[in-house]
């Protein structure tokens, strides 16, 4: 229900928030403040809109969703929908305001709260309503506290059909985007369901979980890099850009290299922290491997797509995206019946590697990027495959949950020693980045 739900606000965003972060950021106070609630209300007008449209097909919709006919359930993942869009929207208007570390504070209220509040619905009902009322709960609680404590007033909203035009021009090519995104990460269950079973759907859920978080914390990160990106390019200071394309691809990948060597290495005792030993299987080490690959690669894919973003080159992103989306698809069709869970996470980690590639080939040339390529592919592929080596090694077997914590962290900081050895970023580099 969860991916269904995501598939709906990705098509319903129509990716105005991402236009407007890429054009509001140079804007002045009041025209951001125009432009976020013009955003706002149309993206809720066009959600009341489908809404309405499906109404007399919500029987038919919730039985696919949850697997029973329910007005409630209709009713609440429409309020769901609602105010997951007003909090994004929020969200991306405090980022344009510059009021980044704002931002990052209420998105970790806001998964404190997601738990927190899905929790009790759990335990007050126990079934899939709870949940689902828990985490609305969640939503609308979020929306009222974020929007006294940013003082939006919803009374003085304003709506200016140029500026969504404006937008929609930018914005719609992007939808091709979030859809592709959306199939590559969500459409291996519905396959894995068809070629194996529930079961494995659920094993290969909770280990997709931790890798892919990569990410998710990059994708916050990457969304306040296009906001002050956008903010240089558009003042004509390209080799500030420039400059900063640099860094934050090479400080990503040193960093994201340690971090999926831990993950590969802590895959067992991670795996326990969110479930049972019922959960733990052969491969488990190897969907780690593969996955951190295609999280790394997408977040390779997400900065280099922000070069498309800023010369305004959407149709030709859309198309990388698109192949890779066709090419995914295909390779879940090949690797799972044969390979299983481990066929998926194949398929996701060659995606996006070979997505990542496709975009620097055909990358927008105004802005250079000045990366040592072959530095970085030696320390990705000594880190991850060494890490994973290291699970199936005489020294990595029986030992403790907290053992294997312990060896993780230490593979992990030795994949840091080696990024700076061979000079991936320079320490200078690193603390630049930090105080910007």
């Amino acid at each position: 229900m969860n991916v269904a739900i995501n598939m709906l606000i990705i098509v319903l965003n129509l990716n105005l928030g991402h236009g407007f972060i890429r054009f509001a950021s140079s804007y002045s106070k009041k025209e951001k403040y125009k432009t976020y609630s013009s955003v706002l209300i149309f993206q809720l007008l066009l959600t009341l809109a489908v809404v309405l449209v499906l109404f007399p097909f919500r029987s038919e919709i919730t039985s696919f969703l949850v697997g029973f006919k329910s007005d409630l359930i209709y009713l609440f993942t429409t309020l769901l929908i609602l105010a997951t869009i007003i909090l994004d929207s929020l969200q991306r208007y405090l980022l344009v305001q510059g009021k980044e570390m704002q931002m990052i504070r209420q998105n970790l209220f806001r998964i404190v709260f997601d738990v927190f509040f899905t929790l009790i619905g759990v335990i007050i009902r126990k079934d899939i309503l709870g949940a689902l009322v828990g985490f609305l709960f969640s939503k609308i609680f979020c929306v009222v506290v974020f929007s006294l404590i940013n003082n939006i007033n919803y009374r003085r909203f304003t709506f200016s059909p140029s500026l969504i035009k404006k937008l929609l021009k930018f914005s719609l090519p992007l939808l091709s985007i979030s859809i592709a995104f959306w199939v590559i990460n969500f459409s291996n269950r519905y396959l894995i369901n068809f070629f194996i079973g529930l079961d494995a759907v659920a094993l290969f859920s909770v280990a997709n979980k931790f890798p892919m978080m990569l990410v998710v914390l990059f994708t916050l990160l990457s969304t306040v890099f296009l906001s002050n990106v956008s903010r240089l390019f558009d003042e004509g200071q390209y080799e500030r850009v420039s400059y900063w394309f640099s860094i934050i691809i090479r400080g990503f990948f040193f960093l994201g290299f340690s971090g999926g060597a831990f993950l590969i290495v802590a895959s067992k005792p991670l795996t326990l922290l969110v479930s049972s030993s019922d959960y733990l299987f052969s491969g488990l080490s190897m969907v780690y491997l593969f996955v951190a690959i295609g999280s790394l690669s997408f977040g390779g894919f997400q900065i280099i797509s922000r070069l498309y973003d800023l010369e305004k080159k959407v149709l030709k992103n859309s198309f990388n995206w698109m192949l890779a989306m066709v090419m995914n698809i295909a390779l879940n069709l090949i690797l799972i019946p044969i390979n299983g869970i481990i066929g998926a996470a194949m398929a996701t980690g060659i995606t996006f590697f070979v997505g990542f590639l496709i975009s620097i080939i055909r990358r927008p040339k105004q802005i250079e990027i000045n990366i040592p390529w072959l530095k970085m592919i030696i320390y990705g592929f000594v880190s991850l495959l060494g890490a994973y080596i290291f699970t199936l090694s005489p020294i990595f077997e029986n030992h403790s949950v907290v053992s294997e914590f312990i060896f993780a962290i230490v593979i992990a900081i030795m994949t840091l020693c080696l990024g700076l050895v061979i000079k991936v970023i320079k320490v200078k580099e690193i603390f630049e980045l930090i105080r910007e």
